[in-house]
């Protein structure tokens, strides 16, 4: 099971440093996957702090957790609460919007709730088989 989590946890820091990076270096072709107009200077100041510097601060806990800094229940339960937050975040806007939404979505923003989905199910399923067990 250990190495299933560290697997999990590499998984997170890719994912996280991936939207990181790329909301800092390019935050208006972050949001074209998402149809967003072209951002403002504004616009373009919050998606680098919400997205690139949100995702930077996981990544760092999932690489700290894989260098021991933290443990690693700690970068799962990190990574489950943020991916899982956004995921609920996303099955909540499928829900507001009606079941014909997801039809309407990309094949770019598909990929990236089921992503996220299975992400967060693979982290719920290493922090719960990696309890302690009561003796």
């Amino acid at each position: 099971m250990n190495a299933f989590r560290r697997i999990v946890l590499g998984l997170g820091l890719l994912g996280a440093g991936y939207v990181s990076f790329n909301a800092m270096t390019s935050p208006g072709d972050l949001l074209d996957s998402f149809d967003v107009l072209a951002l403002t200077a504004d616009g373009r100041s919050a998606i680098r702090g919400q997205y690139g510097g949100f995702y930077l601060a996981v990544a760092l806990v999932m690489l700290s957790s894989l260098v021991n800094l933290l443990t690693v229940r700690t970068g799962l339960f990190v990574l489950l609460v943020a991916v899982g937050g956004v995921f609920t975040g996303r099955i909540l806007s499928l829900v507001m919007e009606g079941p014909t939404i997801w039809e309407r979505y990309s094949s770019d923003v598909q990929a990236i709730i089921v992503a996220e989905g299975v992400l967060a199910l693979l982290t719920l399923v290493a922090l719960i088989g990696g309890r302690p067990q009561k003796t």
